[in-house]
């Protein structure tokens, strides 16, 4: 899509090397955005040094419901006409090592994933096994000690528990260390100031906090506060077509 923008603005292009290309509108467009407007665009992965030369970067659009035809020329035009309207935004993008640390908790995020499969897996066990669980809460002291005296006269049905109960354990050590990791990120910037604000709102922690900041990255790019509780998945939902109302969380 970045060719065909090209060919559809008048423009002043120069190479700066790395496969890049500075754009500088032209005084002609004066009328849809000042000739200050500078841009980067690129025909490779940006990596290393090259993040350093990012302005603004340009995305492709996907496809509209029931539109079978997508071009990179399609694109371009509606990227100018986008851009005419004032609805393309500047962008920050995130240094190397934001980058890692928001990797690292979306590592945790699968430790957790996994976690919790393991963890389904040795209950549906169990209740096949006729060993239900009905005094509280799981994964307490109470109900750990209960999952240690559980005895099976089976070899294999008992082969299968032990290794379904050393799989949770492996998870659980898992998680405790990735978590451990990212502590040392709670304190360190570019994240200390943001992740002392949020874990001051009740109910966020300063996992949490470090969570949201890696993946968020710059809190600029909302508008204001309904957006970011969309971004994270804080605002209802609803689903409504003539007579029929669904509503969700």
């Amino acid at each position: 899509a970045s060719r065909h923008l090209l060919k559809s603005l008048p423009r002043v292009t120069e190479k700066i090397g790395g496969g890049l290309l500075r754009v500088q509108v032209a005084p002609s467009l004066a009328q849809i955005c000042t000739p200050a407007h500078i841009g980067v665009l690129t025909t490779s992965v940006v990596s290393g040094s090259r993040r350093a030369q990012w302005k603004w970067r340009l995305t492709l659009i996907p496809t509209a419901p029931g539109e079978r035809v997508k071009t990179d020329r399609r694109d371009a035009r509606r990227l100018v006409r986008q851009f005419r309207a004032g609805e393309l935004v500047a962008i920050r993008v995130p240094s190397r090592k934001e980058e890692a640390v928001r990797d690292l908790c979306r590592a945790r995020a699968d430790a957790v994933e996994d976690l919790t499969r393991s963890k389904n897996r040795l209950g549906h066990f169990l209740v096949r096994h006729g060993q239900i669980w009905r005094d509280g809460s799981t994964w307490t002291l109470k109900h750990r000690a209960w999952l240690s005296a559980r005895t099976f006269d089976e070899p294999a049905a008992r082969a299968t528990f032990l290794r379904y109960k050393a799989t949770i354990e492996c998870r659980e050590a898992e998680l405790e260390a990735i978590e451990a990791d990212l502590a040392g990120f709670f304190d360190a910037e570019p994240f200390a100031a943001a992740v002392r604000r949020l874990s001051a709102y009740r109910g966020v922690d300063r996992l949490g906090a470090l969570v949201l900041q890696a993946e968020v990255c710059d809190w600029r790019r909302f508008a204001g506060r309904g957006d970011a509780g969309a971004f994270c998945g804080l605002v209802p939902s609803e689903y409504s077509s003539g007579s029929s109302v669904k509503r969700g969380s």
